[in-house]
Parts: structure tokens; sequence; C-alpha cells
């Protein structure tokens, strides 16, 4: 929690036996020496009820608070958590002074606990899967335990059974495991889940209570945790008993949904914008509040679908209504922010009290993604009293700012249109796979447990962006069999190298990666551009060209790029010696194609695993991103060329919005087009006159 205020909202998991047991909560925090505690606070609300609500004053190291928690409070199901900080300085009055200001809390010691042993809360029934949790890395592990041998019968099961789990666990930042041959321990944060079919399954978890009798079912271990188990007479039987779990949670010819849930970081949910609309901030979860200090803030999240196409035209609006006292100075700011980066500036201070009836704060449309989208709103606020910054000013005062939930966000109607590549909408949404009906084909060159185990992960976090569970099916060959979407999961030199190509990625370079065996070496092209900036500069018309380049650069901040009818051609991305993972996309030869590749097996599972979760999942956007496993940084190449594809019926509104956009990003094409109607309005308005007139 940092600045001056600060405010969290998630929601947790609760079985039935859970939530009707004693629980005390317990939280451990540490803050910044230089908040003043007599003026600062700490709360913690479970079910928008407060629990604790504590001077902040442990700047030496960890303190606890402990709290018994009402009965009848908890419930089974979704249980809303919230944390609020508010936070002083101890000597400084200044709005930069608030960055220093923190109170952070040890997830290790701040905890829900029962009374009672950890078996009487095993989970019983289906539904109890949400509430499998995360072990003390925020990580949830979904780990399948199969019979030793052969796994090519029983991946199909495995990887729409991934999918099923994923959405039923619903957590930002989890894997999967594929493991061969016994059950393992029982570990936090951690679904075990056995697979196999009858004449299997006792060899596999001999040490289970019962066998079951088919289908899925919770049976106990010895130490009175859970095991979902998953059996049948063969493994058709076990694919249906995988397409049961799939199904308890994606429904089919459900509506489609309304926001975009990620219950576990975020509540309330992301409201999904299909087309434009207004949203209050009380709908988007942002309260009315006064503020006495020098910098509010407070944040909100708003999805756009995968097929959003407005980043070159338009404007959204916040119709902000708020208010600021008459000690407020000029020089006071109203920042808005988008995604981290800031949208637009709003002056205020000076003249005495003012009142924002509606303001309109606007932001253009390019600062939105396809997904969810962070918007947050701070106001910096500079008093006379700041200034001083006499003794005891610090720490409070009479409230300077107040925000009303009855502001609300504008989002004009906007084209929809898909872009081929794009990774943003791929990560974002799990477009285009979220909307096709067809099977997409997964090709896995490595069957393997450890194959597997990658393309589980990678597919559950897809369904998990997606919403619901994406229809599958296992390619037996790389390319010329496959449909229209497909997907390529495993290491560089088995995919053969036409998806590489089309996914934008060096074939030649990528069989060298990861310090493998070099291929033929390539003799690099000859260009004449390449050797004039070797050995010398542009002369004649080129060098007029480059000097209009740089006026055009230095006058109207237009770059060369941005003069083109067509897009330049980019160089196929050559993955590095950093990179862990690269993801590419393009097209097929009847629809996308999407590559995820590492230089061997191993490396895929790893990588992909990190790249699953959610700090790194969202950093995936343009054509092609590589994952710097070290750093935790991801690297992109830009969109460049496109393809688009239609994904709504045809209609004028929505072809004038896509030309109104196509148009804006393209200036040359929007300037030749109007020379070419000036010349046929001067050519018409010619033969038109000459018509006219008296002639002698």
């Amino acid at each position: 929690m940092s600045g001056e205020i600060d405010r969290r909202r998630w929601s947790i998991t609760l079985t039935r036996e859970e939530a009707e047991a004693a629980a005390r909560l317990n939280i451990a925090y540490q803050n910044a020496i230089l908040v003043a505690p007599e003026a600062s606070r700490l709360r913690l609300l479970v079910n928008d009820m407060p629990l604790i609500d504590a001077p902040v004053a442990s700047s030496d190291g960890l303190s606890d608070l402990t709290v018994a928690v009402p009965a009848g409070l908890l419930r089974p199901g979704l249980n809303t958590i919230g944390v609020e900080s508010t936070l002083r300085h101890r000597t400084d009055c200044t709005v930069s002074s608030t960055y220093e200001l923190w109170t952070t809390l040890a997830s290790g010691r701040t905890f829900l606990e029962f009374a009672g042993s950890a078996a009487d809360f095993a989970p019983r029934r289906l539904e109890d899967v949400r509430a499998t949790g995360l072990d003390g890395e925020g990580l949830t592990l979904i780990r399948l335990a199969l019979p030793a041998g052969d796994l090519s019968d029983a991946a199909p099961a495995l990887m729409r059974l991934s999918q099923g789990l994923a959405l039923l666990t619903a957590m930002p930042n989890q894997s999967v495991e594929i493991v061969q041959g016994s059950v393992p321990p029982a570990r936090a944060g951690t679904l075990d889940v056995v697979v196999a079919p009858a004449d299997a399954f006792g060899a596999l978890a001999g040490a289970l209570s019962a066998s079951p009798s088919g289908g899925a079912s919770f049976l106990r271990r010895g130490d009175g945790s859970s095991v979902l188990a998953l059996t049948g007479s063969n493994w058709d039987e076990v694919a249906a008993g995988a397409e049961r779990i799939v199904s308890f949670v994606d429904r089919e010819g459900a509506a489609p949904r309304p926001a975009i849930l990620n219950p576990a970081l975020r509540t309330p949910d992301a409201p999904l914008m299909r087309e434009g609309g207004a949203l209050s901030f009380r709908e988007l979860g942002v309260v009315s509040q006064e503020f006495a200090g020098r910098r509010f803030r407070t944040e909100f999240a708003v999805a756009v679908p995968g097929d959003f196409f407005a980043e070159a035209y338009g404007e959204a609006v916040v119709r902000l209504d708020a208010a600021y006292s008459g000690e407020v100075l000029p020089g006071s700011l109203v920042n808005l922010y988008v995604n981290g980066n800031i949208a637009t500036t709003l002056p205020i201070g000076g003249g005495g009290s003012g009142v924002l009836d509606g303001f309109p704060l606007r932001m253009t449309m390019r600062h939105l993604r396809p997904g969810v989208n962070t918007i947050a709103l701070e106001a910096n606020l500079l008093t006379e009293a700041d200034r001083s910054c006499r003794p005891g000013t610090s720490t409070g005062g009479a409230p300077r700012f107040a925000l009303f939930d009855t502001s609300r966000l504008e989002v004009p109607d906007f084209a929809r249109i898909a872009r081929v590549p794009d990774l943003s909408a791929f990560q974002g949404v799990g477009f285009p796979y979220n909307v096709t009906r067809d099977p997409v084909d997964v090709v896995l060159p490595d069957d393997r447990a450890e194959g597997l185990s990658a393309a589980a992960t990678f597919l559950g976090r897809i369904a998990f962006s997606a919403g619901h569970a994406i229809p599958l099916r296992l390619a037996p060959a790389p390319t010329g069999a496959l449909g229209s979407h497909a997907l390529f999961i495993g290491p560089t030199r088995q995919l053969p190298p036409e998806a590489l190509t089309r996914a934008h990625i060096d074939p030649a370079r990528a069989a060298e990666w990861g310090g493998q065996a070099p291929g033929p070496a390539a003799a690099p092209a000859l260009t004449l551009e390449g050797w004039q900036k070797q050995f010398g500069t542009a002369s004649g018309w080129r060098a007029t060209l480059s000097d209009l380049e740089g006026w055009l650069r230095e006058t109207f901040d237009i770059e060369a790029g941005g003069l083109r009818l067509v897009p330049a051609s980019q160089q196929p991305f050559a993955p590095g010696a950093d990179d862990g993972l690269v993801v590419g996309q393009g097209e097929g030869p009847a629809g996308v194609w999407t590559v995820l590749t590492a230089p061997s097996t191993a490396a895929l599972r790893e990588n992909i695993a990190l790249v699953a979760r959610e700090a790194n999942w969202v950093q995936l956007v343009g054509r092609v991103s590589a994952f710097d496993p070290k750093e935790s940084t991801t690297a992109s190449q830009p969109v460049g060329a496109a393809s688009f594809v239609p994904t709504q019926p045809f209609s004028f509104s929505n072809m004038r919005l896509i030309l109104a956009n196509w148009l804006s990003e393209n200036v040359l094409a929007y300037a030749s087009l109007i020379v070419v109607v000036a010349l046929l309005l001067g050519i018409a308005t010619t033969a038109f006159v000459q018509t006219l007139g008296h002639r002698e």
C-alpha cells in the first residue's frame, strides 16, 4: 500500500466447512519509518465489515494484528477482502514526499485460520476446487498424476481437463504439472488430480482411501487431505469425465460474459464494453470520499473486446464530479492515467473553492487495449499551509478534495474489426481462439509429460483469459491437414519451419538458439540502403528526401514510417541468448497461427509457467514477444503490416468507424485521398461550367 491513501479489494473462495467454522484473522505488516503513527491508519474489511482498524506503527519490523471473525460473516463461495491505508508523513508536507510512504503486508503471516484439523476442510465437492488457493509464493499448481507409459491416448483428455480446472480454480498465477507413476504428497496451493483408466488406477493411487466408481470424485489420503480422482473403463470414458468437469464451469449457450473476471486480483470485475456507453464510478467500484492530504489517488478497471480498433482516433471522457476547497493553490493538478501512462491533466486551484460538475477529462482511445485496462485518477493538491509546513500540519486538517461516485466514464462507439497478428488481443481475451466454434488445432511435437505440462499450462491460461474453455483438436500433421486456427507448442527444432515463418520467427536463427549446433550460415543481404549507411551519405533526390523527413520530424513530429501507403516490411525475429520463450503470431492458410517455442522442452515448460503469471502475461504485445526469464521482462516487435478479419455483421456505422481509424493511422493515404477528391471536384466543376454561360 503506497501513498497517502490506498485501497485494494479482492476475493477468496471458502468451502462450506470453512465458512461455518470458527475463524481467526491475522495480518502482519510493516511501514516506512517516515509514517506518522498518530495520523495513519490501517483497516481490513471482510465482506465490507471492518474487522481491524489500527494505527500504522511498525517501522522497526513486522507486527501482527489478530481478531476473531464474527460468526456468520463468512459464507461459502466468494468472500471479499478489503485493505485500506491512510498514511501521513512525519515531517514533510510536499507532494513528492507522499511517494516515500508505504505499508506492506507479509503474505506468509497474513491468513484466515479455522478451528479444526486440515482434514475437516478438505474438498468434498467439485465446487470446492475453487478454494484451492495458493502457496507461499502466490502460485497455484494443478498437479495431474497419470500411470507410467505412453501418454498419447491421454493427451486429448488432459488438454481439455486443464482448461476446466483452470477456470474452476480461477487464479491468475497458475500452472499445470503432469507426473507419472505415483501421487505426490500434498502441498499448499496445489490441486492433486489422479487421471487414469480403472485398470491402472489401483497401482497409481494405492494409498488412497477407496477406489472411485467412475467419473470425478474426491478421495482421501492417509493424512486426511483430498485428491480429485477422474477415471473410467478406458481413456474415452476418462475424456468424457473431463468434459463433465468443463461443462460444470463452462455451460454451453450461456450469455456473453458481461465482465472479465479475476476475483483473486480485483473486485469488482472489469466491465466488458462491447460498444460505446457510460459507466458511473459507483458501478466501477469507486465510492464517494473526502481527502485531507496532498496526493489523492483512486483507480478502477474496464475492458474492451479483442476486435477493438480505435487506436488512432476518437476520445473517451471521464465526466468528473468533484470539489476542492479554497485553500488549494494554482499549480495543483488532476491527472488521469490509463495503464500507467498519463492521458490528460487538469490544472485546478486559485480563485476560491471550486466545484467540478461533470467536468470532461478527455483521453484519446489509443490508450486503451484489448482486455482489461486500469484507469487511475490522481489529484496533486498544493496549499499555503504545506509551503510553510508548520509542526503538526503534515498529519491532517480539513478536507481539501472530494470525489463523488456520480462521476462517470463515457466511451464513444468504436470500430470493431480484428487485426492479425495482435498478441495484445491474444493475451487480453484469448482472441481469436475465444470466438471460434470450430476446434482449434494444437500441434504438440513432444507428447511426453514435460511437453504436455507446458501445453496444459498455456491452454489453461488462454481459457482463463477467454472466460471459457476453447474447443481443441490435437493435430497429428504439422501443417498440411490443419483447419482454420492453430497453436504450435514445442521446441524450435521440432516445429515446422513454415509455422515459424508465418509467426515472423526466423527459422535459421531459431535453430541456433540456446547454444544448439548452428545451421548453415546465410550471407547477409546486400542492399543499396545498407551500402550507403556503411560507406557514404545519400545524394541527389535521396538527400532531398532525407532532408524532408528531418523537417517533418522536427516540425510536425511525423516519422517517415507514418508517410507510407503500406507499412514497411520487417525482418523476422531472431531469438537472442537471453530469451527463454518466444511467442509469435501470424496468418495461416485459413486462420490464425500462434507459435510458442523455446530451445528445449524443459525450457518450454519452465518459461511457459513463468509467462502464464499475470505480471508477465500482460506484457505480450505486437506480433512477436520474447520473454527474458532472468529479468522477467518481455521485448516485442510492433504489429507492422496486418490483415483485417471481420468479426461483426456488416453495417455502415461500423465501416465508417473502421475507415476513420485506418485513415487516421495512414496519413499519406488520407492526404492522397483528399488530393484525388479535390482533382475530381475540379474536373467535375470545369466540365459543368463549360456547359453554362454565353459563348461568342
